[in-house]
């Protein structure tokens, strides 16, 4: 399996209202165990688990696999940034002025890679990540190249389990005539190994730059331009692990 897609730079967008507290069951670990568990244990109702585990012929039933993995939290293994001034102050003595918003852009396009690409708690319906990370041109602009932008709209009916591989994240902070951040340019990589209903996986690599600017004293995504790739590849050893449980005739 191989795609690969594009979407053009989005246009400068007006300021937006500040960040929305997230919701509780935004990022939550995925609990799949306990739905099994509730499928087993009414199975044990109303007669032994022996008796239950064999078909009226005395043929074992098969119980479904029942992914148990909890979803990895997404953090950039490399990161850098410089800056770029306005004034005549050497960007080199701005750096430790400009290092907190450095650690902030890291931190929403960290918790968006997250949301987007890795938590099936998103999968989907990705509304919440782009008002909590961009302005609100660009989230119309991301809802309409969602399948570039994310896992795409049917993620959930599509993958089981996306493992984060690495990021790499690179920014350039515009200063302004007081020597204070207010703009950036970020370009981030993102590498990830996904495995499929269909007991297949794939290679996940994405592309992208990222302009940002402070909206109410936050960060802001205000246009971007990214390039998702996927290729399939052998499956990982634990999407290959036994998919049933088969009781002995």
């Amino acid at each position: 399996m191989a795609s690969e897609q594009k979407t053009p730079l989005s246009e400068a967008a007006p300021a937006a209202p500040k960040r929305s507290t997230k919701t509780a069951t935004r990022s939550k670990v995925v609990r799949r165990r306990a739905i099994g568990g509730g499928a087993v244990a009414l199975l044990l109702v109303g007669g032994g688990a022996f008796l239950l585990s064999r078909g009226p012929d005395g043929i074992g039933i098969n119980l479904p696999f029942v992914n148990d993995r909890e979803t990895p939290k997404f953090a950039f293994d490399k990161t850098k940034f410089v800056v770029t001034a306005t004034t005549q102050t050497k960007p080199k003595d701005l750096e430790h002025a400009a290092q907190p918003a450095a650690d902030d852009i890291e931190k929403v396009l960290g918790d968006f890679v997250h949301e987007v690409y890795i938590d099936p708690e998103m999968w989907g319906n990705y509304d919440d990540a782009f008002s909590a990370a961009m302005t609100k041109d660009a989230a119309e602009e991301a809802a309409k190249k969602a399948d570039v932008v994310t896992l795409g709209a049917t993620a959930n009916d599509t993958y089981d389990f996306v493992d984060p591989v690495g990021g790499s994240l690179r920014m350039v902070i515009l200063t302004d005539g007081s020597d204070a951040p207010v703009q950036a340019s970020a370009t981030l990589t993102f590498h990830a190994t996904a495995d499929l209903k269909d007991d297949t996986s794939s290679a996940i690599a994405v592309h992208g730059v990222y302009l940002l600017k402070l909206v109410d004293s936050e960060w802001r995504i205000f246009a971007f331009d990214v390039g998702r790739r996927e290729r399939a590849v052998e499956a990982s050893p634990s999407a290959s692990a036994s998919p049933s449980a088969e009781a002995s005739a």
